[in-house]
């Protein structure tokens, strides 16, 4: 038997088959998952399973205009922080992604470390004299971390360690980044991240606590992912804080949807209850909307379009349309009321539909011409 050396990301076997019609069951199955992961949508916590050995070989490769392609219908769940990782960060190795980690980095955001050696025992004028960063903004960080809880990992964000990493994580971002600045819902941004990317450590689907060197690797790696997703929300070193800059692009689509495609056959929502919801989803990438699974399967969809804040406005359109839709927006209070209750009844398949229907409004504007960027 021939031996081939091993890959990073090895496809699945096939069972062999015994007879003709088990062959020809499994090859009338496969064609059908074919069909499947290129005309359904996946849009959903568990993704896309049909392309996981098409997706291993450009993560082998380090195709990532394929992988890009490949994932446009959802993206393999077992596979997802390594398909982030790899689209994110692009290295040149796919061992790197493998590993989740680049060692080159990690001697950076090592160094980046040392400025806060003494953090964990710092007060608060010292943790100011060490990061140069004004009081109040310390302060703020402080009271986010303890506000930090992703739904459906709550618990993690009860582990000291994970407390301290997340509270490194931002007073380094905001050392670096002083002309952008902290803002309030980064900490949820963050907060998912690690998430996602502690997530391969879990044992029987409950998070347990790596060992000291993995999780600084970890911590290492949502550092730059950050970065990553940071340069997408401010392009070319912008410093106009992006719910700013995503809201007079939401103001303006929505605006255009009613008057060149929707027309009156649709009512025009509340100005303010749009504003107002629209506000937090972009603060914090609807990452304090949904349970965990759910956000990840909508920021698959921004992570792997190159569209990245251009997904973001159409999702937010499909959701104020859904809603609004659904619930009278004369009375702010219940409207408010309604939308929780809605939430937090909405299954994956719900939220297929909604990520669907962003794409098909998203076609719509390409049609006339109307794209958003």
């Amino acid at each position: 038997m021939e031996n081939y050396p091993p890959v990073p990301f090895p496809k699945r076997q096939a069972p062999k088959q015994t007879s003709l019609g088990s062959f020809f069951t499994t090859l009338a199955t496969n064609t059908m998952n074919t069909l499947s992961s290129s005309l359904v949508p996946h849009y959903t916590y568990e993704g896309n399973p049909y392309i996981f050995n098409t997706v291993c070989d450009c993560l082998n490769r380090m195709d990532y205009t394929g992988l890009e392609y490949q994932c446009t219908n959802g993206i393999p769940a077992e596979l997802r922080c390594y398909i982030w990782y790899a689209l994110l960060l692009r290295p040149t190795d796919p061992w790197e992604i493998r590993a989740l980690y680049s060692e080159a980095q990690g001697t950076q955001y090592r160094s980046m470390q040392s400025m806060l050696k003494n953090i964990d025992s710092a007060g608060l004028q010292e943790m100011q004299e060490i990061s140069k960063i004004d009081s109040k903004t310390l302060r703020v960080i402080e009271c986010d971390i303890v506000r930090t809880f992703p739904e459906g990992a709550e618990y993690l964000f009860k582990m000291p360690e994970i407390v301290q990493m997340l509270k490194r994580i931002l007073i380094i971002y905001s050392i670096i980044h002083t002309n952008r600045g902290y803002f309030q819902g980064l900490n949820d941004i963050v907060g998912l991240l690690i998430v996602a990317f502690l997530e391969p450590r879990q044992y029987d689907g409950v998070f347990v606590l790596p060992t000291e060197d993995v999780l600084f690797q970890s911590e290492s790696t949502v550092y730059f992912i950050l970065e990553s997703i940071m340069e997408k929300l401010y392009p070319n070193n912008s410093t106009v804080f992006h719910v700013d800059h995503l809201m007079t692009k939401f103001i303006n689509t929505i605006d255009d949807y009613f008057d060149l495609i929707a027309g009156s056959q649709i009512n025009r929502p509340n100005s303010d209850i749009v504003k107002q919801q629209t506000y937090r989803w972009f603060v914090c990438l609807f990452s304090r909307e949904f349970h965990y699974h759910m956000t990840f399967a909508i920021w698959d969809n921004f992570i792997v379009r190159n569209g990245f804040t251009e997904f973001i406005i159409f999702f937010a359109l499909s959701m104020i349309l859904t809603v609004t839709g659904k619930y009278n927006t004369s009375d702010i209070e219940k409207f408010n009321d309604s939308l929780k209750a809605f939430l937090n009844q909405m299954k994956g398949d719900d939220l297929c539909g909604i990520i669907t229907t962003a794409y098909t409004h998203q076609q719509s504007f390409n049609t006339i011409g109307n794209v958003v960027y």
